[in-house]
């Protein structure tokens, strides 16, 4: 067999014809047969059955999602009425949906006139597209004459201009599998980066269609009013997710669907078992779901804290087992409430923020979680070529806010401090102390910082500051900020509620 494979001849030239059959049909049909040769031959040359698969992929190829009418009549109907264009642009309509290269050259020009105020009709596209030098990829300026003969009415413009980008996105699916493939055979990259180059190319897909335009004043009025009377009938101050810290609560009514909530603290202040205690009064006293995301400790070493916490037992005792007669039962009582309550762990070291979009829509769909906490923010990575740390943690952070928005559930991110803090007289952190502080301190709707005076004091921290932290609400986007006043149990790791009239942090 001849080492060279003869290509077919190109398809002949066209002028754009309403009536004509669609030159790209033949276009498609001639690459799929000259692929098909090109890896017949590489297959029986180099006896690849990775590459005798691939051809029968090709061989079964079929010509691209497209609606070629539609495609007319959008642009037919923008040059018999311009005033349409808005109608189209809600659609999220752009120049690259169009099948049809010539197509979307025209509506891109139709765009530029559109923003800057000139009139949109056949003589002025013509003329644009002549001085920019791009009339002939246009197909002529018969082309866009007949594109204005073809429709009489342009009431469904919106409609096709819809059936345009739904087309559209199906191609873009089709090309995003294909990338898929084509990476998954590669031999020169890890399995977990070419799984986040899938999900990301998913999910792009997937924010491109799921747009949202304005929303008529009337209809969010209604919505808004009946959380208000839902929320007078409830007689409560809390509207969100107690967390069971009652002056907190005050604070922020609960932590809001949607919102980003960052807990920082410097090393051995608190910040996990912070985030557990109320991981555990959401799931076990509220019954309400809750996905921890774990990239520090392993799951076991979690359990073994809530446990211990819940059972007011000694972790370090806990640990080896030295456990008192008298602590048996309430270590069985805790336990079993424990694992009856709708709590979901992941120890995933590394993750990335599209692994854990997936994760907590899985679980979201599957068991309706409502809150989902990150420990910690630092440790996860973001997309592949990242200039720098601080580059990376905005993606992170982005990224978070956008499933706290998507799944309308509050996300409690931990996050570490720079070491700054630990220069100055006074320890208590500020905003300026958050490493990769820009990104975090913008997308954050809550920052509080954990402080506890008595690490730094030690022996000789005053008598009212022992056993006692402080919870400093730096930033609360929608209220109040200020200082909780907390009780620390360092041995059991438990925060609780600094007034006893107002009961344990778990009621």
């Amino acid at each position: 067999m001849s080492d060279s494979i003869p290509f077919p001849e190109p398809p002949p030239s066209f002028e754009e014809d309403p009536e004509a059959v669609d030159p790209t049909e033949g276009l498609v049909q001639a690459t799929q047969a000259t692929l098909g040769n090109l890896l017949d031959a590489l297959a029986e040359k180099n006896e690849s059955i990775a590459t005798q698969q691939a051809g029968d992929i090709l061989k079964t190829a079929r010509t691209p999602p497209h609606a070629m009418d539609a495609e007319r009549a959008v642009l037919g109907g923008l040059l018999l009425d311009p005033r349409a264009f808005d109608e189209v642009m809600d659609e999220g309509l752009a120049g690259e949906d169009f099948y049809r290269q010539s197509h979307g050259v025209i509506y891109a020009c139709m765009g530029k006139l559109h923003n800057h105020g000139e009139p949109i009709d056949t003589l002025t596209v013509t003329d644009a597209l002549m001085k920019s030098g791009e009339i002939e990829q246009a197909g002529g300026a018969a082309a866009i004459a007949q594109l204005a003969s073809l429709l009489p009415t342009t009431a469904h413009v919106r409609a096709h201009a819809k059936l345009v980008r739904e087309k559209a996105l199906l191609r873009r699916m089709i090309e995003a599998a294909t990338g898929i493939v084509t990476n998954a055979y590669r031999n020169d990259k890890k399995v977990a980066e070419v799984v986040d180059e899938a999900e990301r190319a998913i999910l792009a897909i997937s924010e491109r269609s799921t747009r949202k335009g304005f929303i008529p004043i009337d209809e969010l009025v209604k919505r808004v009013t009946a959380k208000l009377e839902q929320m007078y009938e409830q007689k409560s101050a809390v509207t969100g997710i107690p967390t069971g810290f009652v002056d907190l609560d005050k604070y922020t009514s609960g932590f809001q669907p949607g919102d980003l909530v960052i807990v920082a603290a410097r090393p051995s202040m608190g910040k996990t078992a912070f985030t557990l205690n109320i991981t555990t009064h959401v799931a076990m006293r509220e019954q309400r779901g809750v996905a921890f995301f774990s990239c520090e400790m392993g799951s076991e070493q979690l359990v073994m804290r809530m446990v211990g916490a819940e059972a007011r037992i000694d972790l370090g005792n806990l640990k080896r087992g030295f456990i008192k007669q008298s602590e048996f039962s309430e270590l069985v009582r805790a336990s079993g409430e424990l694992g009856d309550a709708p709590m979901y762990i992941d120890e995933t070291p590394s993750l990335s923020i599209g692994e854990m979009r997936n994760k907590c829509r899985r679980l979201k769909q599957r068991y309706d979680i409502d809150l989902i906490i990150v420990d910690y923010l630092q440790l996860m990575h973001g997309p592949p070529g990242m200039d720098n740390k601080a580059t990376e943690v905005g993606e992170i952070s982005r990224g978070l806010k956008a499933i706290a928005r998507e799944l309308k559930v509050p996300v409690i991110a931990l996050s570490q401090l720079n070491r700054q803090v630990e220069q100055r007289a006074d320890r208590r952190p500020m905003l300026s102390d958050l490493r990769e502080s820009g990104a975090i301190e913008q997308d954050a709707d809550v920052i509080a910082f954990l402080y506890r005076e008595e690490y730094y004091l030690q022996e000789k921290t005053p008598e009212d500051k022992l056993g006692t932290a402080e919870l400093i609400v730096a930033k609360h986007r929608n209220g109040p900020t200020g200082v909780v006043n907390l009780r620390f149990f360092n041995n059991i790791t438990r925060f609780e509620n600094l007034d006893r009239s107002q009961g344990d942090y778990a009621p």
